[in-house]
């Protein structure tokens, strides 16, 4: 065999990948900070973490990161750039090699609550209301007031009917919606009105060919 020379073995270079982003979705305005887990970030790039950042590229999709910085050899903190609702892939590069972590983030259309309609019923609820807007998904909850919807039907992501619930006075309340996306809030958007009740009627008997004035009273 080949005599030992004496020099350390420097072992096989760095292994450059990218095992996890958290958190794992952000909205597709981007802006929001994650942690990249993973090895070959330092080690074999550069002798510090503050050169290593100067020399990797890393890329949400197409989309480049703008800010970014390598901590250790395991970790990176970055701001999401913008991107498409979905799941996308992070790449990076650096003098490791190139690595692509497929699908290991998710965009979202963040929750927004645009329009109401109709927005007025009966206190006692079972009005069908449509709400439009944005992100809306199938574990959404919808509250009016502080009453939730006993009925929401999600037309993703763009639509929703719900059924009204009864109320505890008349007036108006705010809609709120509310899901992983986010929440929305209209305010004061929906008016509960007095449910129509008959409470006398005067007088009670009349001529069988008709033309008896009645008066009814209620609310």
């Amino acid at each position: 065999g080949v005599p030992d020379s004496g020099v350390p073995d420097a072992g096989p270079p760095p292994e450059l990948k990218i095992l996890e982003v958290l958190p794992p979705r952000g909205p597709s305005a981007g802006g929001v900070q994650v942690v990249l887990r993973g090895s070959g970030f330092v080690n074999g790039v550069a002798s510090r973490a503050t050169e290593a950042t100067r020399v990797t590229s890393l890329k949400f999709g197409s989309n480049a990161v703008q800010s970014f910085q390598v901590i250790d050899d395991e970790t990176i903190d970055a701001r999401v750039p913008p991107g498409s609702a979905g799941p996308t892939s992070v790449t990076i590069e650096n003098a490791n090699g190139r690595f692509v972590c497929a699908a290991c983030f998710t965009y979202f259309d963040e929750l927004f609550l645009r329009t109401a309609a109709p927005r007025e019923g009966p206190l006692r609820g079972g009005n069908v209301v449509t709400l439009t807007g944005t992100g809306f998904t199938s574990d959404v909850q919808v509250l009016f007031g502080g009453q939730s919807a006993p009925s929401v039907n999600v037309t993703p992501p763009t639509s929703m009917t719900v059924t009204a619930p009864r109320a505890v006075a008349a007036g108006s309340v705010d809609i709120t919606v509310y899901s992983k996306n986010g929440l929305g809030t209209l305010r004061r958007v929906y008016r509960y009105y007095d449910d129509l009740r008959v409470t006398a009627v005067a007088p009670l008997t009349g001529l069988m060919a008709g033309g008896t004035t009645v008066v009814i009273t209620g609310k």
